[in-house]
């Protein structure tokens, strides 16, 4: 959103849109996945979108998910069923709280914030989508504005290239427990 209101120049963790020639891309991650956490008294009975439709879920704001049916359910759920935070150490304060009973994050995220919150009895649901294999339409981007500086681009391009190929990205999932839902080739 910030980035779509030219109030900042960079960001990462976007997917890539054909219908917004307003950015410039550069690949960085594929084969994630949307995860969702709950109370462990729930938690092992999340195995399928229906079943998520049964509960209170936390999102954040102008999130938008891999999968067309729950951003329709989102946007479209009466206040009631969905609860929308600001960032995503209010939803899993808000799952810890008890004033929703699920929440929907990406699996690095998710892992990460878990981890460092210590939640005892707050867990992982087995429900997870897939992103997919294909770059285009699956794959996770920095995005940058249009008239940003080339020799920025270039810089950033070179310094994620970089990374990838050091396998740093692979070291931080491995850190959080994540596990590739996908085979990944950089």
């Amino acid at each position: 959103m910030l980035l779509k209101q030219k109030r900042i120049d960079v960001t990462a963790s976007l997917f890539y849109s054909d219908n917004n020639d307003a950015y410039r891309y550069i690949q960085y991650d594929i084969g994630g996945a949307t995860t969702f956490y709950a109370h462990t008294d729930i938690a092992q009975d999340i195995k399928s979108f229906e079943d998520i439709r049964d509960h209170t879920l936390g999102v954040v704001r102008n999130e938008s998910f891999h999968h067309d049916e729950l951003n329709a359910w989102v946007q479209n759920a009466k206040s009631t069923k969905v609860i929308v935070a600001n960032d995503y150490d209010h939803l899993f304060l808000m799952l810890e709280k008890r004033r929703g009973e699920l929440i929907a994050t990406n699996d690095i995220l998710g892992a990460y914030i878990a981890k460092k919150r210590s939640l005892n009895r707050i867990v992982q649901t087995p429900f997870l989508i897939p992103y997919g294999t294909d770059p285009k339409h699956d794959g996770i981007y920095i995005a940058t504005q249009r008239d940003f500086p080339e020799q920025q681009f270039a810089k950033l391009e070179q310094a994620t290239k970089k990374l990838l190929s050091e396998r740093a990205l692979e070291c931080i999932k491995e850190r959080y427990g994540i596990n590739p839902h996908f085979p990944v080739d950089y």
